[in-house]
């Protein structure tokens, strides 16, 4: 096959979706949005977290998990939009721990691929992380005092080494 022919047949193939009236396959499919938002602050934990999609998706109860600040899964009945493109996980009554909550689903497109994501957000009457709840800004705050300790040290050593006079 020459050159030129093998060119001919890569333009027709490229336009058969387009001649047989098929639409161009997306690439993927995205979360559009959610409530509570991304790294939205709530003052206390919300009865439902509602994923909306740019297309239907398939997602079972197994396969959004609720997470809360100490990483324990909480239960959710989900339902799906008749379009199955928004899905409300319903969360069963439980302690609403302040700290950073964690919505993780997976779902299937329309064309079979797997769609993995999640959603943070926080609750607490102003939202803020607290240091019981949030593992990250506990090991940040404990590595801060250490620092502090080390260098409060080091200056209380240097401090006594100059008022006792060496023998």
């Amino acid at each position: 096959m020459s050159a030129s022919a093998r060119a001919a047949a890569g333009c027709v193939l490229g336009l058969l979706p387009v001649l047989s009236g098929q639409p161009p396959a997306a690439a993927h499919t995205d979360l559009v949005s959610s409530y509570p938002a991304a790294d939205e602050r709530v003052g206390s934990l919300p009865e439902q977290v509602v994923l909306e999609f740019d297309e239907p998706m398939r997602i079972g109860e197994q396969d959004l998990v609720v997470r809360d600040p100490r990483g324990r899964r909480h239960p959710a009945d989900v339902l799906a939009s008749a379009r199955s493109d928004v899905f409300v996980a319903f969360l069963q009554p439980a302690a609403g721990r302040q700290g950073r909550w964690t919505v993780d689903y997976e779902a299937v497109s329309q064309d079979g691929h797997l769609v993995e994501g999640g959603v943070a957000f926080w609750v607490g009457a102003d939202g803020a992380p607290s240091l019981v709840t949030d593992p990250a800004s506990l090991s940040r705050t404990l590595a801060l005092l250490l620092v502090l300790l080390a260098g409060g040290f080091t200056v209380m050593a240097q401090v006594v080494r100059r008022a006792v006079p060496a023998r």
